[in-house]
C-alpha cells in the first residue's frame, strides 16, 4: 500500500482534482481512497523586532579570531 499525502485547492469554479504521479506508481490498477480534511488557516502576524539603539564605536573591529578565538568557529 502507497499513502501519497497532498494538498489541493477546490474552487467553486473547478472541482476536478488532478494529480501527477510520475513514476512514483507503477502501472495497474488501484483502490483510491480520498479523504478531505480542510486546512485551517491560522492568522499568520509579522515578526516585530524591537528597535534597539546600541552605541558601538564604528572603528571598532571584530574579526573572526576576536570573536572566536584561535579556533576559528
Amino acid at each position: 500500500m502507497l499513502t501519497l499525502n497532498m494538498k489541493a485547492r477546490i474552487t467553486k469554479k473547478n472541482h476536478v482534482l488532478q494529480f501527477d504521479l510520475k513514476d512514483v506508481v507503477p502501472d495497474g490498477e488501484y483502490q483510491v481512497l480520498i479523504v478531505l480534511e480542510e486546512i485551517k488557516k491560522s492568522l499568520k502576524l509579522p515578526i516585530r523586532f524591537h528597535k534597539t539603539d546600541t552605541a558601538i564605536d564604528p572603528a571598532l573591529n571584530f574579526g573572526r579570531e576576536e570573536i572566536y578565538g584561535d579556533n576559528g568557529r
